[in-house]
């Protein structure tokens, strides 16, 4: 028996080296996808449609969690509260085309008044104090008359496991008296973490406070190598929620510490 094991080995070694010269180069370019790199990619973006798509979305998620919405008192604000599920969500009005998403809700009340509030946090900066930001690259920013930002690309990378989550978003920053928001849509993933995300966060003056509202869709990708998404479990959909509470969180934190 021995012998006829034997045998065998140098083929069994044959296949073994094999396979890890296969998959070594996988694993290598896996784990560099993890070095922060800030380089935004230089890509040609059509902001046409971005906030469309989001106006949309946010209409859909309004009507999704309006009961719940309707029920929040100030107590429950000023903690931060956030909803979950999932929908078909269509990413552009070019293609109209759905894909089922991960859906997020989630809102926060600041005992600061709104313009000390954008004065610490710009609303151009909004990604700047995100939780778990570990690199950010700005690109194509243009500005108004006033010399605020009214476009741009950002790219963010969020420290993640098993790799970290990296997109690439288009942008537009809208004004309205007492309230700024900033629409996006991810156009680009150099790791294949984010293989769709839309939405907006939205900045309102309430009275002597600033409430902060994030509204969003994703699908998130579970292979650097290959477009793979993960499925849109509950336990998903909980987490992307979660991780929303968390910046609103860090946003806090930037207040209580300039305060």
């Amino acid at each position: 028996m021995e012998k006829s094991n034997s045998k065998y080995k140098p083929y069994f070694i044959k296949i073994v080296v094999l396979a890890l010269i296969l998959i070594s180069p996988v694993a290598i370019y896996a784990n560099n996808l993890n070095i922060v790199d800030t380089k935004v990619t230089d890509k040609t973006v059509i902001f046409d449609d971005v906030i469309e798509v989001v106006q949309h979305l946010n209409e859909q998620i309004q009507d999704l969690f309006r009961i719940e919405i309707e029920k929040l008192n100030e107590e429950d604000l000023l903690k931060g509260v956030g909803f979950y599920t999932s929908q078909k969500v269509i990413e552009s009005l070019s293609i109209l085309k759905t894909k089922n998403m991960s859906i997020e809700y989630t809102q926060k009340l600041y005992d600061v008044p709104f313009e000390h509030f954008i004065e610490i946090i710009p609303l151009h900066n909004w990604g700047l104090y995100l939780h778990q930001l570990i690199g950010r690259g700005i690109s194509h920013v243009v500005r108004d008359n006033h010399g605020n930002v009214t476009s741009q690309i950002e790219r963010m990378i969020l420290k993640n496991v098993p790799f970290n989550l990296d997109m690439t978003k288009a942008e537009i920053i809208k004004y309205e008296e007492g309230k700024i928001t900033v629409y996006w849509r991810v156009f680009a993933s150099e790791n294949k973490s984010t293989l769709s995300d839309v939405g907006s966060v939205t900045f309102i003056k309430k009275d002597e406070k600033t409430s902060v509202i994030f509204r969003s869709a994703h699908q998130l990708g579970s292979n650097p190598v290959i477009k793979c998404p993960i499925p849109n479990l509950p336990i998903l959909q909980k987490k992307i929620m979660q991780t929303f509470l968390k910046h609103l969180e860090s946003y806090e934190k930037r207040i209580t510490n300039r305060s």
